[in-house]
C-alpha cells in the first residue's frame, strides 16, 4: 500500500510532529547532513518523528565530495550520524548528488560530471552497505536521463524527484511536489510516496493524453511548455505534432 510521507531539512524550522502525524503523514526522510557537516535539526527530528508515531523510512546526505575518498567519508559521518540518533539498520541512507554539488565543486576548481557522479554515488553506496545499512540514491529526472546509469540506479533504492503525476521511471519513492502543506509545519515542505519494497512501475501517459492536457492549457506555451514537456520526459516535437493533429 502507498504511503505518504515528507522529506525535511533544517529549513522546515520547527516542526510539530503530532500535527504532522494527524495531517496523513506517515513517514519521513531527514536530511542527515550536508558534505561533512549534520544538519543542525537531525537528531531534534529524529526524536520527533519517533514520539509521534512518524517512521523514519531514510536518511539523505547532499555531497559536496570532491573526490570518491571524499564520498566515502562523507558515507563515514552520516553513518555515525545515524548511528547516534538510534535509527536501525533498516534505514535507508540515501546519496544525494545534485547541481549544487557540481556548483560548489567548480567554485573549488574541480570539474564534476557523469563520470564522477556514477563513481561518487558508487563509492558511497557500497560503504554504506559494507557496513550493513540500505543505500539508496535520490535524483530529479535530468539527473536519471543525463548523469546517471540505469544499471546503477536498478542496484540500489531509487528515490525519484518527479512532479508530472505517476512516475516516469520505477522508483520506490517519489517527491512528487516541493511545495506541500502540512499542518505543524510552516511554509512549503517536500512530500513523497513509498509505494513499497517493490519499485514503482513508471506509469507515463500517452502521447495522445498529454496532447489533451497541452490543448487544455496544463502545459503552458512556447519555450516554457517544451522545457516542462522535456523534463517530464516526454519529446516535444512528438506532442507537438499531435498536438496540431488535433487541433485540425
Amino acid at each position: 500500500m502507498t504511503q505518504k510521507g515528507m522529506d525535511i531539512s533544517y529549513y522546515q524550522g520547527n516542526v510539530d510532529f503530532t500535527k504532522a502525524a494527524a495531517d496523513g503523514i506517515q513517514f519521513a526522510i531527514l536530511r542527515a547532513g550536508y558534505g561533512q557537516t549534520v544538519d543542525e535539526r537531525f537528531y531534534e527530528y529524529v526524536k520527533g518523528c519517533k514520539a509521534a508515531g512518524i517512521k523514519v523510512r531514510g536518511v539523505y546526505l547532499f555531497s559536496y565530495a570532491l573526490n570518491e575518498e571524499e564520498a566515502v567519508k562523507e558515507a563515514k559521518d552520516c553513518l555515525a550520524w545515524v548511528k547516534k540518533a538510534g535509527l536501525s539498520k533498516r534505514t535507508i541512507v540515501f546519496y544525494d548528488f545534485e547541481g549544487d554539488t557540481v556548483r560548489q565543486a567548480a567554485a573549488n576548481g574541480v570539474i564534476l560530471g557523469k563520470k564522477q557522479c556514477v563513481a561518487f554515488t558508487r563509492a558511497f553506496c557500497e560503504y554504506v552497505e559494507s557496513k550493513g545499512y540500505k543505500a539508496g540514491i535520490y535524483s530529479n529526472i535530468d539527473y536519471y536521463k543525463n548523469m546517471y546509469t540505469k544499471a546503477l540506479i536498478s542496484k540500489y533504492i531509487y528515490w525519484l524527484a518527479d512532479y508530472a503525476d505517476a512516475p516516469n521511471y520505477p522508483c520506490a519513492f517519489q517527491q512528487y511536489t516541493s511545495v506541500g502543506r502540512v499542518k505543524g509545519i510552516k511554509g512549503n515542505v517536500d512530500l513523497d510516496y513509498y509505494f513499497g519494497a517493490a519499485a514503482a512501475p513508471a506509469k507515463k501517459k500517452t502521447v495522445n493524453q498529454i496532447a489533451k492536457e497541452v490543448i487544455a492549457g496544463k502545459w503552458g506555451n512556447g519555450e516554457e511548455r517544451k522545457k516542462a514537456l522535456e523534463k517530464a520526459g516526454y519529446n516535444y516535437n512528438t506532442v507537438q505534432k499531435r498536438v496540431n493533429a488535433l487541433l485540425k
